[in-house]
């Protein structure tokens, strides 16, 4: 008897544990505080009825992705986005430059070390070919160059970062600047004045190239893109913060306030899209795809009237019907405007993926450089 008797407790607990474990809406039969009530009041019975006719048919695997972040149906509804590194053809290029930066300072030491018998360990080794480069330096670009230095890799890791900061034509010469003095270290053979050098006649160039640019491809098709969703109500910005966390925090207060205050949504836009700093820094790589942040800060238009109201007076299932259907349809509307302005969108359709757009003619101009 006292088995059994430790046996009811057992399974009592662990039926309480697993209601209070379960949402409302995922209950079958009868809410969460009357299974409970039955389950204290007929024990073994009780139990018994929950795991049989009241217990979610199945459970989803709760996400225990580390950083994911989680947000109340339009309060801040967002979204965690992880990037697969091996689909992401920059990230390989990095590190096959890294790789090749690393080898070939592994061979300047053997050289130093032994410069007799070390030469031919690297002979039947294939090169890492050059990286692509949308700008292409001039005679004297290079002239400059080679008057400064003996061509090396830091010179060339030095010149590739500057070339992808001026294509991508989002930052400023003296954001640039600041990049390029970071970037050197105090076991670097370039100095201050060598990198900054470097910079003033590659930033020449990007300027006096710009003069017979027919117009600005992409970037110019993208300005057209987010100027026609601002007329749809859809907020947009271009290289907006650091990253998509920073972004994500500081979009709310982009919006623009209407006259009526006491309105239940007091504010013109009501969905918003952008991309980060981090997603612009791909625009210095050849081919690349531009990620689309999104999201909706209220319903979208054209759901059901019935759904609205039922969302707006407290029913969950309606109110996570509502996020998803309108997170869709505004998915769906940035890759039709992107489509009518001449871009090329990815989208799977899924409202938990960003929208991607296919760059492959971007020409930016430099931004004004201060006196």
């Amino acid at each position: 008897m006292l088995y059994f008797g430790v046996l009811d407790v057992i399974v009592l607990l662990f039926a309480i544990v697993d209601i209070a474990c379960t949402d409302d809406h995922e209950a079958r039969g009868l809410p969460r505080l009357l299974w409970i009530f039955i389950v204290l009041l007929l024990p073994l019975v009780g139990s018994i009825a929950w795991f049989i006719a009241g217990r979610p048919a199945s459970v989803a695997p709760r996400d225990r992705t580390l950083n994911a972040r989680r947000f109340p149906e339009y309060d801040k509804p967002g979204r965690f986005i992880p990037e697969d590194p091996a689909a992401d053809e920059e990230f390989l290029r990095r590190c096959r430059e890294r790789a090749e930066q690393q080898r070939q300072a592994a061979k300047r030491k053997r050289a130093q070390d032994d410069p007799v018998n070390n030469d031919a360990a690297d002979q039947d080794r294939p090169a890492a070919s050059p990286a692509p480069s949308t700008i292409r330096l001039t005679s004297t670009l290079e002239g400059t160059a080679a008057a400064m230095t003996e061509p090396s890799t830091q010179h060339e890791e030095l010149a590739d970062l500057i070339r992808e900061r001026l294509v991508c034509g989002f930052w400023s010469y003296d954001d640039v600047r600041e990049s390029v003095l970071e970037h050197i270290d105090d076991d670097s053979d370039i100095t201050a004045d060598t990198a900054v050098a470097l910079l003033d006649s590659m930033w020449d160039q990007r300027i006096a190239e710009q003069q017979s640019w027919p117009d600005t491809g992409d970037f110019g098709r993208l300005q057209q893109m987010f100027a026609q969703l601002e007329s749809e109500g859809i907020l947009g910005r271009m290289c907006f913060m650091c990253c998509n966390n920073c972004a994500f925090d500081a979009i709310d207060d982009e919006r623009t306030p209407t006259d009526d205050a006491g309105a239940a949504y007091p504010y013109r836009e009501w969905a918003y899209v952008y991309f980060h700093a981090q997603d612009a820094d791909r625009l210095g790589a050849p081919d690349p795809l531009l990620y689309l942040a999104y999201s909706a800060w209220t319903h979208h238009s054209r759901l059901p009237q019935e759904l609205v109201d039922a969302a707006q007076s407290g029913d969950g299932a309606a109110r996570r019907e509502s996020v998803e259907r309108s997170e869709v349809l505004l998915g769906e509307q940035i890759v039709a405007a992107a489509t009518r302005c001449g871009l090329t969108p990815q989208w799977s359709g899924s409202r938990h993926e960003r929208v991607a757009l296919q760059i492959r003619d971007w020409r930016k101009p430099l931004p004004p450089r201060s006196a």
